[in-house]
């Protein structure tokens, strides 16, 4: 019984032959072979293939700032105003991530990140104050509790003292008994 293994090596040693042959002749070789051959060198010592030129990354990334809708909104790096929206600035490639603060009179204040490892755009929604509550983790602001009106009421008085209350006094050291 001839098992897989034996069935690949006789297959194996069939095939080296063939190729061989093929390739004295001058018939044509299997795509295989054109490819490993491609990447060997030529007769005369030569590769057959020139590598392939890579080009040098640019020192700088351009971040480009817009904003939806279109308002005339000022960003702010910190304290330093980078420019109004719509509008891009050249950055320092790889200088890690520039957060900035998005500003739009009758907008809400939006803090979001561009980042200095490829050319980013940047586009932020702003929202009004009075839909504020579409925002994801939006919060109901806290009601103060209304205040009793005075008028003809006297103020209860306070459980708290008037006076400033003395620290305990220490206890003093008892001798051990015997």
């Amino acid at each position: 019984m001839i098992t897989f293994r034996r069935w690949v090596w006789a297959l194996g040693l069939a095939l080296v032959p063939a190729i061989a042959v093929a390739q004295e002749k001058g018939d044509d070789a299997p795509a295989v072979v054109k490819d490993f051959e491609a990447g060997q060198k030529s007769k005369d010592g030569a590769k057959t293939k020139a590598p392939k030129k890579t080009k040098a990354p640019k020192k700088t990334v351009r971040l480009s700032f817009t904003t939806v809708p279109r308002v005339k909104a000022r960003v702010y790096y910190g304290r330093k105003l980078l420019g109004t929206t719509p509008f891009s600035v050249e950055w320092k490639r790889n200088s890690g991530p520039v957060d900035v603060v998005v500003r739009a009179h009758g907008y809400l204040p939006v803090n979001t990140r561009a980042y200095t490892f490829r050319d980013d755009d940047v586009s932020v929604r702003l929202t009004r104050p009075a839909n504020a509550h579409t925002l994801l983790g939006y919060k109901k602001p806290v009601e103060a509790p209304p205040e009793e009106d005075a008028e003809g009421e006297e103020e209860a008085p306070s459980s708290a003292p008037t006076a400033p209350v003395a620290p305990p006094a220490a206890p003093s050291p008892t001798a051990p008994s015997p």
